[in-house]
């Protein structure tokens, strides 16, 4: 080796010695710091829908483990004109959107980041409303009826273990139990008014309770077999309640009086009463009987189900009335004059127990025990079944739509109720 190569090295040796008396001496046990040089994974199962009336939640699956931040893509109307919306950091698997309304359409897409890049697009997923928000705490019982007061901070619900209990709709939180009843608690109902609340039981009676305080006001009996359902008038001035005796009662909630009984050929299964208050509508097994409450006439008979009619609900303008059926079907009619039968559909694979109208009229809920579980949503104006929402375990006995229509509440035989995100 000459000189100069020696000098050379002898120089390259100093300045690596000075290097490391600078910087300190590399731990190489240590991993890098960091791991960007690979894209992150896409996003996965991708879910948006309706949490309130003006806001969307997004909730995904976060797959990777190296992302710093994601970007979510929105496109109002389609699924193709997509604009980068919020960012949002890393590890997270959900964001809220507010300023969305359900009278719009949503649809977005998904992607983690990193220094080296963009990961691929998730799925395309349009904003949904309907969606199971929360359940009660679950009871020891089934539930069979559930009602949403008429300022809807309340549900009253009526359970098979022979009591009613009050609910906060908003926090789920119990705010009373009543034990009068001697038997299941098989229907409740408010008066508009917010004075009452009734009851309808298996021990044959009817009660009416003070909407505000929860006091026991009335004990009205006298039908000879069980009560299978109630139903205020729009002037909260009567209450009439359907029986298996085979009789139908209407009755003065501010005395407790029975001002009138109509007598029919069998039990007595389901009762709704028209915003008008000139019609009663009552499921007598296959049929739908019509009278008038005010003379207890006939007024006329509804056929086409196949199956016992298991609940009944008119519109709110009072136009139609709607049935649920044990032979699977939901049926729409007109309400006066021919009292023609306008829609009929399949919507389930088992009996359907109860349905219920949204506020504007502009849909329908339905349940029963099909093996699926579902919770159904029929629109009336042309979009069939918009939507359909799983969460019970077993049958479900009652619906009931909040008063502004956002919200829906369920009893199951699973022993829950569910309150169900909808925003139309």
């Amino acid at each position: 080796m000459n000189c100069l190569n020696c000098r050379n090295l002898i120089a390259t040796c100093i300045l690596f010695l000075f290097l490391i008396v600078l910087t300190g001496c590399p731990d190489l046990t240590d991993p890098p710091i960091g791991n960007t040089e690979r894209l992150p994974q896409k996003p996965e199962k991708l879910e948006a829908y309706f949490f309130k009336a003006n806001g969307v939640r997004l909730v995904w699956e976060d797959l990777s483990d190296n992302e710093t931040a994601f970007t979510i893509f929105e496109s109002v109307g389609n699924d193709t004109s997509f604009k980068a919306t919020v960012p949002v950091g890393e590890d997270k698997e959900t964001i809220d959107l507010d300023g969305r309304f359900v009278d719009s359409t949503y649809y977005y897409k998904i992607v983690s980041q990193n220094i080296a890049g963009n990961s691929d697009f998730s799925d395309v997923t349009r904003a949904v409303a309907g969606t199971l928000l929360w359940s009660f705490d679950r009871q020891s019982a089934t539930c069979m009826s559930v009602a949403y007061s008429p300022d809807g901070s309340k549900v009253a619900s009526g359970w098979s273990n022979y009591v009613i209990i009050i609910w906060d709709a908003e926090t789920g939180e119990k705010k009373m139990i009543l034990d009068s009843h001697e038997g299941a608690v098989t229907s409740i109902a408010y008066s508009n008014d917010r004075r009452y609340f009734a009851s309808a039981s298996y021990d044959k009676t009817v009660k009416v309770w003070d909407a505000r305080t929860h006091d026991l006001e009335r004990n009205m009996m006298g039908h000879g077999e069980k009560v299978n359902g109630i139903a205020f008038n729009n002037q909260n001035n009567y209450i009439a309640s359907a029986s298996s005796d085979s009789s139908i009662r209407i009755w003065d909630p501010g005395n407790g009086s029975l001002e009138r009984e109509i007598k029919v050929s069998r039990r007595v299964d389901c009762i709704a009463w028209s915003p008008d208050g000139q019609y009663i509508a009552a499921g007598i097994n296959l049929h739908i009987k019509i009278f008038n409450p005010a003379t207890g006439d006939e007024i006329t008979e509804l056929q086409g189900h196949t199956g016992k009619v298991k609940s009944l609900d008119f519109s709110p303008d009072g136009g139609k009335l709607a049935s649920g059926s044990q032979d699977r079907s939901l049926r729409t009619w007109r309400v006066g004059a021919d009292w023609a039968m306008l829609t009929s559909v399949t919507a389930h694979t088992g009996a359907v127990n109860t349905v219920a109208y949204s506020p504007n009229g502009t849909y329908l809920v339905s349940g029963g025990n099909d093996p699926d579980r579902m919770i159904r949503i029929e629109s009336l104006d042309g979009e069939g079944e918009v939507r359909k929402m799983s969460g019970h375990a077993n049958t479900i006995f009652d619906v009931a739509f909040s008063p502004d229509g956002h919200y829906i509440a369920s009893g199951s035989e699973d022993r829950y109720i569910k309150i169900w995100g909808y925003f139309k």
